[in-house]
């Protein structure tokens, strides 16, 4: 989000969290003493690689990771990835999260509080990881509630559906 709001709004001052430095990624990993020594630095190697978008321009990829093999940055020199995106891309998302939060806002503000989680599976739901569950008791097909299953888009639907085309097809 970071780069986003940094990219969009170039004026704004923004600062990275701490939890973003290198040291405290590696700082707080233990390996399982029962691996090898090859396990474990394969098993080190991707608990540090982070996940999320990058804006893709050589320039910037480079800059946040000096190396012609990344180690941290959720991409591979070797095959296309769904991690980089464009400016246009990223602008798109950064509306569409403005757009959905100030929905949200306006939803709340009317007095709406209804609970929508999404589905995905069976032990893929929001209410999987609700801090508020024991006291929302949403209970599918009772009074109206129900999920909102949501599918896996490839990369191309989503980007199309964001310029423009059907949002949650």
């Amino acid at each position: 989000m970071l780069w986003i709001c940094k990219f969009c709004r170039p004026d704004k001052e923004f600062t990275p969290h701490p939890a973003s430095t290198k040291r405290k990624l590696l700082s707080g990993y233990q390996a399982d003493r029962r691996l090898s020594p090859e396990e474990a630095a394969k098993e080190r190697a991707g608990a540090v690689r982070r996940s999320g978008l990058l804006l893709d321009d050589a320039a910037v990829l480079h800059a946040m990771e000096h190396s012609d093999t990344p180690q941290y940055l959720p991409i591979s020199a070797r095959r296309k990835t769904d991690a980089l995106a464009s400016a246009e891309q990223l602008g798109l998302l950064a509306r569409h999260i403005e757009t959905t939060l100030l929905d949200l806002a306006h939803e709340l503000r009317g007095g709406s509080i209804t609970a929508d989680p999404y589905f995905r599976s069976g032990q893929d739901t929001a209410c999987t990881h609700c801090d508020y569950l024991t006291v929302c008791h949403f209970t599918p097909g009772a009074g109206g509630d129900c999920h909102r299953v949501l599918t896996k888009l490839p990369a191309d639907k989503v980007w199309s559906n964001l310029k423009g085309g059907t949002p949650d097809a």
